[in-house]
């Protein structure tokens, strides 16, 4: 049920973020979410339950691994695929990192 949340979210996300810009689009937001959430799930104790339903059910059905690679080969230029897998990589870990400081 979790996951099927996290996807139904996704969705919206993606239906709603203008895709006119060839970098930041409803993929990256949703990875860079994603990011920001596991980062807070990571460092938040919780039952093991929880971290499952969260981790693994919600946030895997946000995110979307598949879909950003996907993505990411529909550009034709070498360097472009790089600077887009690049920036999603250094903005998720430094989302992660940001979630990682809020503690509750």
């Amino acid at each position: 049920m979790a996951a099927g949340i996290g996807s139904v979210i996704r969705f919206l996300i993606i239906s709603y973020t203008p895709n006119k810009r060839k970098f930041f689009t409803g993929i990256f937001a949703v990875n860079i979410l994603g990011s920001l959430l596991i980062g807070i799930l990571s460092v938040n104790v919780l039952p093991t339950t929880w971290h499952t339903v969260i981790g693994t059910g919600f946030i895997g059905g946000l995110t979307t691994f598949s879909t950003m690679m996907t993505q990411g080969e529909q550009f034709t230029k070498f360097k472009l695929k790089l600077i887009y897998f690049s920036i999603t990589l250094i903005f998720g870990l430094m989302f992660f990192s940001m979630g990682a400081q809020i503690k509750f």
